[in-house]
């Protein structure tokens, strides 16, 4: 603002990286969206400048205070749009001329030059609606929502809910509980305690039931004692087979007179 004041002033002005002042005689002209005088009167721009600047006000409303030539210049705008973009000539229905009425226009003739420019491009027929101007506030399809419970859960809550549904899907196998959750079994450990998680007496039935059922198992697929044992290897019993090959030690050692493996003064074992 005060390199401004000093040209008008001064009637000079000093080009980019000169060194010396060239005389001017220009006449300027300026517009603004906000009122300079309540502006001066607050000390954001200054008075000098104001002054300076008002020898001739013209005050132009804005584009919501000029009710119908709205209509006028958004009819101009969009057959301008639709010639430069060779596109067959597009009119607004009651809805769209409501909706261009209605709305404020903040950004004034350049956001509805803008406007409908865009709707000569994006609309395929040849008549504009209200939701094709896409203007805010504009009457527009609401999406139908499913109704949805309200809850208000918290994150431990949340967290304490997926855990248990995790554990009893695992049926409360800690490391497969673990191994879904990606954690490690002392951090799943440690939530179960944090939020104080039991089984259920159905779950901990069918664990016990599990658990009592695997030795069970175990001894029917185990075999009997050495004594009538019937271990098997390959496909020999490892009874017979041990019984087969102290027969002929004893043999061996009758036929050379050593003592028998069997006999109670054998010394030992070879």
């Amino acid at each position: 603002q005060a390199k401004l004041l000093k040209v008008l002033e001064e009637q000079a002005v000093r080009r980019l990286g000169s060194t010396r002042s060239e005389p001017v005689d220009v006449w300027i002209l300026t517009a603004s969206n906000e009122d300079l005088a309540a502006a001066a009167r607050e000390r954001r721009f200054r008075e000098d400048l104001y002054h300076r600047l008002a020898v001739l006000t013209l005050w132009l409303p804005p584009l919501r205070e000029r009710g119908q030539d709205v209509l006028l210049l958004a009819e101009h705008f969009l057959a301008r749009a639709c010639a430069d973009y060779q596109l067959p000539p597009k009119a607004f229905d009651a809805t769209a001329r409501a909706a261009l009425l209605a709305y404020r226009w903040p950004g004034n003739i350049r956001e509805l030059a803008n406007a409908m420019e865009r709707v000569a491009l994006l609309s395929e027929g040849s008549v504009v609606t209200a939701e094709m101007l896409g203007l805010p506030g504009a009457p527009s399809p609401e999406p139908r929502e499913t109704p949805r419970k309200e809850t208000s859960v918290s994150l431990d809550e949340a967290m304490r809910e997926h855990l248990l549904e995790v554990l009893g899907q695992t049926s409360w196998n800690i490391s497969r509980t673990a191994a879904l959750l990606g954690i490690s079994r002392n951090t799943l450990r440690a939530r179960i305690e944090k939020y104080g998680l039991r089984p259920s007496v159905s779950e901990s039935e069918s664990s016990l039931r599990r658990r009592a059922q695997r030795p069970a198992m175990a001894a029917r697929a185990a075999p009997a004692s050495a004594g009538g044992g019937d271990f098997r290897t390959g496909d020999r019993p490892v009874g017979a087979a041990a019984v087969d090959a102290a027969a002929r030690v004893t043999h061996r050692a009758a036929g050379s007179g050593r003592p028998s493996v069997c006999e109670p003064g054998a010394r030992g074992a070879r």
